[in-house]
């Protein structure tokens, strides 16, 4: 894998925190599908652009200042490892909520054509063979 596609996904979580989810989708495949962690209580997977657009609409249902900090991007072969928080403050009684997760990010061409989401960074490095 080339260091281009490891600077595509930095390019990507930037959007995301200028701009959220409408920021990010010239950096997906219309098709781009984000498999869900095992432990994420509705769908399983979410495949086009309108159907990512409803999971991030749950993530800001639920939380306000809802984002990203991105900890390591690391190169897996083909495929890009982000290790990462999602961070958000709870709508009800501001709270605030951190969860470290792992993103193996699987392209077409020069764009995001998956994702598919990890509960622990643990789990992410496992799914690529890395460690800590």
């Amino acid at each position: 894998m080339s260091q281009t596609k490891v600077e595509l996904v930095r390019k990507a979580f930037a959007a995301y925190a200028e701009g959220g989810l409408e920021a990010v989708l010239p950096f997906y495949t219309p098709d781009v599908v984000w498999l869900a962690a095992s432990e994420w209580p509705e769908d399983a997977a979410y495949e086009g652009i309108d159907a990512n657009r409803k999971q991030d609409a749950v993530w800001h249902a639920s939380f306000d200042d809802y984002g990203w900090e991105v900890h390591d991007v690391r190169d897996a072969q083909d495929q890009v490892l982000v290790l990462a928080e999602m961070v958000g403050r709870t709508k009800v009684d501001s709270v605030v909520l951190r969860q470290k997760v792992g993103l193996l990010a699987s392209f077409r061409g020069e764009q995001i054509a998956e994702v598919k989401a990890f509960n622990t960074w643990q789990e992410g490095l496992e799914a690529v063979g890395l460690t800590d």
